[in-house]
């Protein structure tokens, strides 16, 4: 976290490079699977960024209701 970040600014921030982090890995697994590779490792890893993903947006959602509060 950067000292300059709020609550909200640093849960977008993170919900945000989740999603990248899934999304870079998820060309990754098609590229292999497109050179015949076996993919189970990396999708398992999918999986977790996944979960990670819902989790980190589930924290933005937390924060900007926080935000909205008188």
């Amino acid at each position: 976290m950067q000292q300059y970040e709020t609550a909200l600014e640093r849960a977008r921030r993170l919900a945000s490079e989740s999603k990248g982090r899934a999304a870079v890995q998820a060309t990754w697994i098609e590229e292999l699977r497109h050179l015949g590779y076996d993919t189970a490792d990396e999708e398992r890893n999918l999986a977790l960024m996944k979960e990670q993903t819902w989790s980190a947006y589930a924290e933005l959602s937390r924060q900007q209701a926080l935000a909205e509060q008188p």
